[in-house]
């Protein structure tokens, strides 16, 4: 019986031993392999594609597409891995913005979905111009503005068949929607200062009214995005100067050279962006601050033959889980293409399964000696 036991316990520590061994020798930091592809343009026309938005888990990537001779014959395209690159809209558009479940798109003043195709918002009446810039992360809210074309905007909001204007409703008399939370209930923009040439932003919700960022001379304050929750933002200052948001902090700047492009994960704790002109994509969080996407992509995600010929330009969204990061770039053949970098699936590190392989080790020792002990102490009664 002793015998027998010392062969199960001998087994077991050098079972523990091989394993932990093998979980080193293989590094696995990611249970789900990262991966970058382009997803492609729509046929017809220039090769050109651009990706704006994606849905909660990254399976949905919405943009635009050029099909036909000129930049501007664009048209909203909808991509998943089972379909491809989908035209949404046969006619010049957008698609700006995604729910988080995939099924609702806002593509200019319109909002497509799964179900019932696109749905016409109706305009602010009086109005020259109504925009439509977010929606709330089920589809149901849309927000933006109006504007005459000179000095006045408003913003205004859908939550069902209509459209009503918020001056009434936030208490401003002029403003311009950017950004909701995922509820729709908090809301970001800025009120245009025409006397001084500024932009002012806030962020306003009906139980703390509106709170300014910042109103120093001279300065504008625009937001871009907000977390799901509506406690942190981000934008631009001066039109290009990546800055983030909150109410205990204030507004701290990116310390990143101006950029054209800019979202802000669901948690707040990764901003993504990227230039018009000259790139690179970039990538922000608090412990690394503003890195080059492309590198971070390259030397943490062992994405290098990938990405071999390609220059990303601009990351233009984020899913909710932080896994997933779209944008566009040149690809291999010099053409503007539309992008997705999925990050892989986080697991414990190697020294996890260490500590809880030697953690098993005592147990099995004690079992031993336990085993030896009621050996003795049966052959005593004898």
């Amino acid at each position: 019986m002793l015998a027998h036991h010392k062969i199960v316990v001998s087994r077991f520590i050098s079972f523990m031993t091989a394993l932990v061994a093998a979980l080193i020798s293989a590094n696995c930091i990611h249970a789900e392999q990262a991966y970058f592809m382009g997803l492609g343009d729509l046929p017809g026309g220039l090769y050109r594609s651009k990706a704006k938005d994606v849905s909660a888990d990254g399976s949905v990537v919405v943009g635009s597409s050029v099909i036909g001779p000129t930049i501007n014959d664009v048209q909203a395209f909808r991509w998943t891995e089972e379909t491809g690159m989908v035209s949404i809209a046969p006619f010049t558009s957008e698609a700006r913005r995604i729910s988080s479940d995939g099924t609702t798109i806002l593509v200019g003043l319109n909002r497509w979905t799964a179900d019932g195709g696109m749905e016409r918002l109706p305009a602010l009446p009086g109005y020259a111009t109504t925009a439509a810039i977010d929606l709330s992360a089920d589809g149901r809210i849309v927000v933006g503005y109006a504007s005459d074309g000179f000095f006045e905007d408003r913003g205004v909001r859908w939550a069902g068949s209509g459209v009503e204007q918020l001056a009434p409703i936030i208490g401003l008399s002029e403003s311009t929607i950017i950004a909701t939370s995922a509820d729709g209930a908090t809301l970001a923009g800025f009120e245009s200062d025409y006397a001084n040439g500024i932009r002012k932003g806030f962020v306003w919700n009906k139980n703390t009214g509106v709170k300014y960022f910042a109103n120093p001379a001279n300065s504008s304050y625009q937001p871009i995005g907000m977390s799901a929750d509506g406690s942190i933002v981000a934008g631009f200052k001066d039109l290009r100067q990546p800055f983030i948001w909150t109410e205990q902090s204030g507004v701290v700047p990116l310390n990143t050279a101006d950029s054209d492009y800019m979202a802000i994960s669901a948690d707040g704790s990764v901003i993504v962006g990227g230039y018009q002109n000259s790139g690179p994509g970039w990538i922000w969080d608090n412990a690394h601050g503003v890195r080059n996407l492309q590198q971070v992509l390259t030397t943490e995600y062992n994405l290098g033959s990938s990405l071999t010929g390609w220059s990303l330009r601009a990351a233009e969204s984020i899913s909710a889980d932080n896994r997933t990061i779209v944008g566009w770039g040149f690809n291999p053949n010099g053409n503007i293409e539309a992008f997705m970098a999925y990050l892989g699936t986080p697991v414990p590190e190697p020294s996890m399964f260490l500590m809880a392989g030697l953690a098993l080790i005592p147990l099995a020792r004690r079992s031993k000696e336990r085993t030896l002990m009621t050996q003795r102490r049966s052959s005593a009664r004898a």
